[in-house]
């Protein structure tokens, strides 16, 4: 349960710092970012960008190292990460996450 609970914990910093940037990412400098989870690099098909001395990293690379499920709604452009009886949901263009349920 603690890992679970420092995985929501680096997720909801990472969104907050997300959003926070504006969107003004500067990917010429992810090359040089290495990020771990657990020890082992972290994999991901979008790579993670410094803004504003803060590196973002894709949610879904976090969750899946973790061993969550993740799912998109395009319709309601939310996403959810699921692990054991642990949910954390986001709303694109909203501040505040769910974790089971409870902002």
């Amino acid at each position: 349960m603690p890992g679970i609970k420092k995985a929501v914990l680096l997720f909801l910093c990472l969104v907050f710092l997300f959003a926070l940037s504006g969107g003004n990412v500067l990917p010429a400098q992810a090359a040089t970012i290495d990020v771990q989870v657990d020890g082992v690099r972290l994999a991901s098909d979008v790579p993670p960008v410094m803004e504003k001395g803060r590196v973002l990293v894709p949610l879904r690379a976090i969750f899946e190292a973790l061993g969550a499920e993740v799912r998109w709604d395009e319709k309601t452009q939310k996403v959810t990460g699921r692990k054991g009886t642990s949910t954390v949901e986001l709303v694109i263009g909203r501040y505040t996450a769910h974790v089971n349920g409870k902002p």
